[in-house]
């Protein structure tokens, strides 16, 4: 009865504790993409949209992180 004011936001939390290491994983599945779509065969071709990529992953792990440290 005490947490009950409180379950929407610790259920945004367990969602959010879920998404954190999906993003990790998804940063560290696009450098892989980086070192063999643009630095081995060294086409530039794909770099633009690996770094647009990589720029909507950081700034989701950051929102993602500010809502952990918030709740």
């Amino acid at each position: 009865p005490v947490a009950r004011p409180y379950r929407g936001q610790i259920a945004s939390l367990v969602v959010l504790a879920a998404v954190a290491p999906a993003v990790a994983a998804l940063t560290i599945w696009l450098y892989a993409r980086l070192i063999d779509d643009v630095l081995a065969p060294g086409s530039l071709g794909p770099l633009p949209g690996i770094g647009a990529l990589y720029l909507g992953l950081t700034l989701l792990a950051g929102a993602v992180g500010f809502g952990e440290r918030l709740l």
